[in-house]
């Protein structure tokens, strides 16, 4: 299969809505693996080189461009991704810490929870829609609400979920196309091994001592 056509391959499974700096990015990123192809056959053909004389002479090309190049995209990609995880990271619940009135509720509702058989207790944390139950349960360790930490994520994430949900649906989507383009990097680098001839450990000396 030609690197070109592996190409295709990953953009045509490319998310719905794919940017086009995302396309160009996978492009590239096969381009440079299939330029590389080229040079290492018309190095392996030079017979005025020993074996020794071509693996010198590959990696040397390696270290000119190619490494580098793909290099770049993957970090390019790795923080798109760093990015989302920390708005990700930001869509949490927010307790007004100043409202003494609503700790005392919360309070009361955790007593009252506690109070509960265990079957309604966990039906209430799964199915309650009530905001202050939800912060009783959610502000607390679990154990003061008589739950376990399972349920306590749950109201966590529902919370989340109500505030958020817009946000994290643009969020995950954007995962996709973004772990989607470093998948199509990381293979494209992986051809650019096998082209190299080199034995996995040796490319990732390379690859490591080369700068971006």
């Amino acid at each position: 299969m030609s690197f070109h056509h592996k190409a295709n391959q990953f953009l045509e499974r490319m998310p719905a809505g794919t940017f086009d700096h995302v396309r160009e990015s996978v492009t590239t990123a096969f381009g440079v693996a299939a330029g590389f192809k080229e040079k290492v056959e018309k190095i392996v053909a030079d017979k005025r080189l020993s074996d020794t004389g071509h693996k010198e002479k590959i990696v040397d090309v390696l270290r000119g461009g190619p490494i580098s190049h793909l290099k770049q995209l993957r970090r390019i990609a790795g923080e798109r991704l760093k990015a989302l995880e920390e708005t990700r990271a930001k869509c949490q619940p927010v307790l007004d810490k100043s409202d003494m009135f609503a700790e005392v509720q919360r309070q009361e509702i955790r007593a009252w929870l506690r109070g509960m058989p265990e079957a309604e207790r966990l039906r209430v944390a799964y199915e309650t829609p009530d905001r202050m139950v939800r912060e009783a349960i959610a502000f607390a360790i679990p154990a003061l609400s008589g739950l376990n930490d399972e349920a306590k994520a749950f109201v966590v994430s529902a919370m989340i979920q109500d505030a958020h949900g817009e946000r994290l649906a643009e969020i995950n989507h954007l995962s996709e196309i973004y772990e989607a383009e470093t998948l199509a990097i990381d293979e494209a680098t992986a051809d650019l091994r096998r082209a190299s001839g080199l034995e996995q450990a040796a490319f990732s000396r390379v690859w490591e001592t080369t700068a971006e």
